[in-house]
């Protein structure tokens, strides 16, 4: 019934990070609609102990990924996949599921523009373990200022005011469009 569980590919370990990293700005621009999630985000992070950290950035993942990717995800595109030739329906409801599983709409927002990332990464590798792996380096650098006891760091924003915004949407698409063909080639 899940048959997305193939081992995961090393050759994919660097275009798999450098979509996460290349992702990173655009979920910076999304919450930079929304100027209070910043500073509840910020308050937040200063009452994160150990524990809270380890699992938002390891077990959440394993978790989610799970009922996400190989539940939900894996039944919807074996559906549709073995019925309709369409596995598009199976990524955006992946996606989506997972989006709104995070429940307030910055979040949702930039849930799902990761979730498509990861929805279709694991719809091309069948690997489980590829989802995981994303989903974790994604937890990581986004607490990255809170583990190094920095909450009030955003590299994105600083690296947006050196360069400008529309320097640094540019730059993100020119390492997600050459990542994403990679893993498409690798993966075909």
């Amino acid at each position: 019934m899940f048959p997305f569980l193939k081992s995961f590919s090393f050759k994919l370990l660097i275009p798999l990070s450098l979509g996460v990293f290349a992702l990173l700005p655009l979920r910076y621009l999304i919450l930079s609609f929304f100027p209070d999630i910043q500073a509840t985000e910020n308050i937040l992070s200063e009452q994160y102990s150990a524990l809270s950290l380890w699992s938002l950035i390891f077990l959440y993942p394993l978790v989610e990924e799970l009922i996400f990717r190989w539940i939900l995800q894996g039944i919807i595109l074996h559906h549709f996949v073995l019925q309709y030739k369409h596995s598009i329906i199976g990524i955006l409801t992946g996606a989506l599921l997972f989006g709104i599983a995070h429940q307030y709409l910055p979040m949702i927002l930039a849930a799902f523009i990761m979730g498509l990332f990861v929805a279709w990464v694991f719809w091309k590798t069948q690997s489980l373990i590829a989802a995981i792996y994303i989903h974790i380096l994604n937890n990581g650098l986004v607490l990255l200022p809170v583990l190094i006891k920095r909450p009030e760091l955003n590299m994105i924003q600083e690296l947006e005011s050196i360069i400008g915004t529309s320097w640094l949407m540019m730059l993100s698409i020119g390492i997600l469009i050459p990542s994403i063909i990679y893993i498409q080639k690798s993966t075909s």
